[in-house]
This record gives C-alpha cells, structure tokens and sequence, in this order.
C-alpha cells in the first residue's frame, strides 16, 4: 500500500468504508479484524454480551461469526457470503481506523492522518504510543 494522507478522520472513514465494501479479499480481511475483536465467550456463542464498543453489533453477531470462521478454516467468500459481509461490514469502517490508529498503522500527524505499511520507516521519530506523532 502507497502511503496515503487524509486531512480528517471523517475522510479516512469513508476510504475504508469504500475499500471493504467493494473488494473481497478487504472484505474478509476487515470481517476477520473485527471478528478479532470479539472477546472469547462471544466467539463461542455467535453473539454480543459486552457492550465494550468493539467488535460486532448483536444484530451482526451469529451471521457475521459465522461467515468469520469459515474464512478462518481456509475458505474464501462465496458470492452470497460477500454480498452479505459487504452489507454490513461498512458500518465497522469507523472501529477499524480506530484501532488501526491504536496500532499505530495509521498515525495522527498534526491535523493530518498518515496511512500506509511504510509508516515506521518514514516517521520513525515522530510516531509516539497509540500512533499520535
């Protein structure tokens, strides 16, 4: 990934939600990030029972686990499956810069987002924990 600069939040959003929504690979990728998120009794059951503000909404929860672990055993989206991904997975775009920016793979410079793998390598004495530079 090039890096990319974003002069809001609110813009950066957008790009991810467009990124999840129309490609299948970062559809799966994003399911499996939040699904991630998910804390262990959840995963088990297929459903919320924290409101922690992380990971799936109980509406999504028993469809979107499920669809989680059969890309986790190897498989890819069939149609149906990404159709059905797709319809959600935008409204996670928000948590997924969130925590991206937690991780440090987006960094907040100035009033700027940095977004992009290279990000150690470029700002490796302005990126501080929890990615503010």
């Amino acid at each position: 990934m090039q890096q990319q600069i974003f002069t809001s939040k609110a813009a950066l959003v957008t790009k991810m939600r467009a990124q999840i929504t129309r490609d299948e690979k970062q559809a799966a990728r994003a399911l499996i990030r939040i699904y991630s998120y998910q804390v262990a009794d959840e995963k088990k059951s297929r459903d919320v029972r924290y409101h922690n503000n992380v990971g799936f909404m109980p509406q999504d929860a028993k469809l979107l686990s499920g669809i989680a672990c059969w890309v986790l055993a190897g498989h890819t989206l069939t149609e149906k499956q990404f159709n059905a991904v797709k319809d959600r997975i935008a409204k996670y775009a928000g948590q997924l810069v969130n925590q991206a920016i937690s991780r440090g793979l987006i960094v907040k410079w100035g009033h700027m987002y940095v977004w992009g793998q290279q990000l150690k390598d470029v700002l490796p004495h302005c990126v501080k924990k929890g990615g503010e530079a």
